[in-house]
């Protein structure tokens, strides 16, 4: 989305499955997996015709896994897994013109 000649939006939401993986110390690993999901927000500033400066910011989340070692010798319940990530990048624009 085109916010000014030298300036684009775009935002997204993405859906799935994650999976979490403990490892106990190496006695035991336990593993489970839960439904996730994401949102993401990012702007790009022209630079030049052929080079954007971008910045992007993702929030991510997993449902709170729950891990079991071995034959119930221990379980670890954990709250929502949140990520938060920015990113700042260069993009180029390679090939022919438009």
């Amino acid at each position: 989305m085109s916010i000014s000649p030298n300036m684009g939006l775009s935002l997204g939401l993405g859906a799935g499955y994650d999976q979490t993986t403990f490892d106990f110390g190496g006695l035991a690993e336990a593993d489970d997996s839960d439904f996730a999901w994401q949102g993401i927000v990012g702007m790009n500033w022209a630079l030049g015709e052929s080079t954007d400066m971008t910045i992007t910011y993702r929030y991510f989340n997993v449902g709170g896994p729950s891990l079991t070692a071995g034959a119930g010798i221990a379980t670890i319940d954990f709250d929502d897994i949140t990520k938060h990530t920015v990113t700042v990048g260069l993009r180029f624009k390679m090939g022919g013109g438009e």
